[in-house]
């Protein structure tokens, strides 16, 4: 999408939205998301600094991760799957020492899967996009062994449909524990959605407070010792 496309889109989003609110008064959900600027004031307000460590899970081009450095100057892993958007990545944080790409996807467990690509909807989860590409998918559980983490600062979750999986196996292993801060968007055309959500929720709640929720648009979870 062209930076002046991009820029029209927006403008008609928000002409769009101001005619709704003018008409039903009070906007919700995706359209309060976008009113509120949730992707420049909620998914960027953090307490982080250098010697923060965030987990940004679906990578996709990098404009979150660009965007979250470009403030705190922190530690990125960016996890990405794709071939075309590791390679847009690669040129976009290649020289920064800073940022660290992993080939990968993180999910609920280790395995080879198919991905069918959608843009930023590319999911293993959806058989529908322009085309497919064979991707490797490892276990959160496995990947915080393998890398001895124990204290992630933020870790976003946008992973179209994976992240039901990754959370069941995260609460299983206890893995909550080690994470400050978890920004997720969850998906609602996984089987059975609305009550996976609402148990994994009820889990974090354990551990974590929420402190945004857009539902099924994004939300956060913060670790009450924090």
């Amino acid at each position: 999408m062209s930076a002046f496309f991009s820029f029209i889109l927006k403008k008609w989003r928000r002409l769009r939205l101001y005619f709704r609110i003018f008409i039903f008064k009070k906007p919700s959900g995706a359209d309060q998301w976008f009113w509120e600027n949730g992707d420049e004031t909620y998914r960027l307000d953090y307490p982080l600094n250098k010697q923060s460590l965030v987990l940004d899970l679906g990578g996709y081009k990098g404009e979150w991760a660009e965007k979250i450095y470009a403030r705190y100057q922190s530690q990125i892993f960016i996890f990405e799957p794709v071939a075309l958007f590791q390679n847009i990545l690669k040129n976009k944080f290649g020289t920064n020492l800073c940022v660290t790409l992993f080939p990968f996807g993180l999910g609920g467990a280790t395995h080879t899967d198919t991905i069918f690509l959608n843009d930023n909807g590319s999911s293993t989860h959806l058989s529908s996009g322009t085309g497919e590409e064979k991707i490797q998918i490892i276990g959160i559980d496995q990947f915080f062994k393998d890398k001895s983490l124990k204290e992630v600062d933020l870790m976003k979750i946008n992973i179209e449909g994976e992240e039901f999986f990754l959370f069941e196996t995260m609460l299983q292993h206890g893995l909550q524990y080690d994470i400050r801060n978890i920004q997720v968007q969850f998906h609602p055309w996984i089987e059975d959605a609305n009550n996976r959500r609402n148990v994994i929720r009820a889990e974090l709640s354990k551990t974590h407070r929420l402190t945004y929720d857009f539902p099924f648009v994004w939300e956060n979870w913060q670790r009450i010792d924090t």
